[in-house]
């Protein structure tokens, strides 16, 4: 099997792991964004763990394509896990939730965990939506027809699923290879080669756009109960100050001479991908516009505009960043 996109952080949740420290207490919002940020670490760790069981399966022609948004009629759609193979696809919806699961006749999900209950939005509906979208957007681009399989996986080693055969395709993460393996042995003809399936891996990579939060609009965050400042890169409980050239921690401290590097990244995810001298300084803490100007020129950055003008763009330093989440 071939990894045709890793498990990344999506950007929602890193933009939501810059936030929460620097948001203050006294912001309503704060519960709020704290739990949706809880249920984003959730769902980024159940995406990890089927890491292992997709190497159990041993499909050689295939390859595994996480987190990929893609392009719809009127907004996006979202694939937890892709799996392409000669003559099947399959689309998997981790779902990391620990208790017992059960539907009622209703068709709701419902979540029980030491006597307490909570319903949820059936799961096959959203993977049949995704299903039907990767379908359209298959057909439209002219890739060749084979079977897509929908799989709606439980993550979390304390799952019991308590429904009868109908959800034949609600698994836990445990069934997932040998689920896949029967599904495989239904289908004979290969409608792809290897070449071919690489080369519309490398389209659906291609046409994939993360979902950018527009933090301050969406929940109505004024910048003042955002703390600016450097985080200690070792202790990660202050901010550091800049003294001779490096940081300086003033609780542990440690010091690092590039500590700026990831407070620029922060920078670009909780406002834009630009940033000017001006900005900068009140982002770090810096009064000295030369500094600054030292700082962002030795990042190597890109920029327009000049003098108090001059942006200097941000969005390849996120990129770089993103590779070691």
């Amino acid at each position: 099997m071939q990894i045709g996109r890793p498990v990344k952080k999506p950007l929602k949740l890193l933009q939501l792991e810059a936030l929460l420290p620097r948001l203050s207490l006294k912001n309503e919002q704060h519960v709020f964004l704290s739990d949706i940020l809880r249920k984003e670490q959730s769902g980024y760790q159940g995406e990890l763990s089927l890491n292992y069981f997709f190497h159990l399966i041993e499909i050689s022609e295939s390859i595994l394509l996480y987190g990929l948004r893609l392009p719809a009629a009127n907004n996006a759609f979202q694939l937890d896990a892709l799996l392409l193979t000669p003559n099947a696809h399959y689309v998997i919806e981790a779902k990391n939730m620990k208790g017992s699961i059960t539907f009622n006749q209703a068709g709701q999900m419902i979540r029980s965990v030491d006597g307490i209950s909570e319903t949820f939005q059936n799961p096959q509906l959203q993977i049949n939506e995704q299903m039907l979208h990767l379908k359209h957007f298959l057909r439209q681009h002219g890739f060749p027809e084979v079977p897509i399989h929908p799989i709606i996986c439980f993550t979390h080693p304390r799952v019991i699923l308590q429904f009868n055969q109908s959800y034949n395709n609600i698994i836990t993460s445990e069934q997932l290879p040998n689920h896949i393996r029967q599904l495989t042995k239904q289908v004979k003809q290969n409608k792809y080669t290897h070449a071919e399936l690489k080369k519309l891996a490398d389209f659906l990579n291609s046409h994939h756009t993360d979902y950018r939060l527009h933090l301050h609009e969406k929940y109505s965050l004024p910048n003042h109960h955002i703390r600016n400042g450097v985080w200690c890169t070792i202790c990660k409980k202050d901010m550091m100050k800049r003294e001779k050239r490096t940081w300086l921690c003033p609780s542990c401290g440690g010091k690092d001479k590039m500590a700026h590097k990831q407070a620029l990244v922060e920078y670009a995810l909780l406002f834009k991908e630009s940033i000017k001298n001006e900005e900068a300084r009140r982002f770090l803490v810096i009064q000295s516009p030369s500094t600054v100007k030292r700082i962002l020129t030795g990042l190597k950055l890109e920029y327009r505009g000049e003098n108090k003008a001059r942006e200097y763009h941000l969005k390849e330093l996120v990129r770089h960043e993103r590779r070691y989440f």
